[in-house]
């Protein structure tokens, strides 16, 4: 691009006026910009006689500026998405399944095919399917940890077999000895 000179009709004007001329030479030919930009304000234009060329030039400056600021806004909803994740959501998911979700999630946002919001919704189902998936190991460790106290219970309750043979059918229980 070409350096702009220091007396540039565009870029001498309020960041938020040079972004309306963006967005109006966006929506329409360049000739149309030039002749709406060239009106006067009264009549909705911004009193500026540019060339084609000049207003081209400036549109793609803007451009570059949006690309910047849309990467800046994806780094920062990715950073934040990351810091959303407490250490235990970070122990509840495993390693490759984190690793392969933070991926999705920044080419999504980078790309713009996902919100902050819906970012935290997704991270919110997998941390609560992973603790489901959790929660239901822990209750069948439990149960299998009671019919061991209960068979246990009754080993120790019987009082037919001999201190030996009740060592050796609570090894048998709980797997260990041997």
């Amino acid at each position: 691009m070409r350096k702009r000179r220091s007396d540039s009709k565009l870029y001498s004007l309020p960041d938020k006026v040079q972004r309306e001329i963006y967005a109006l030479a966006e929506s329409m030919t360049l000739a149309e910009a030039c002749e709406k930009l060239a009106l006067p304000v009264e009549m909705g234009g911004y009193e500026v006689d540019v060339s084609e060329s000049t207003l081209s030039n400036f549109c793609k400056h803007w451009r570059a500026v949006e690309f910047r600021e849309s990467l800046h806004e994806g780094a920062a909803v990715a950073q934040e998405v990351d810091g959303a994740l407490s250490q235990i959501q970070r122990e509840q998911i495993d390693q490759a399944t984190e690793d392969g979700l933070r991926n999705w999630v920044l080419d999504s946002i980078v790309n713009k095919t996902i919100s902050a919001k819906e970012v935290k919704s997704i991270m919110g189902v997998l941390v609560a399917a992973k603790k489901t998936e959790l929660d239901e190991r822990k209750i069948a460790l439990l149960e299998k940890k009671a019919a061991q106290a209960d068979e246990a219970g009754g080993v120790l309750g019987d009082a037919k077999l001999t201190p030996e043979e009740k060592q050796k059918r609570l090894e048998g229980i709980f797997g260990f000895g041997g």
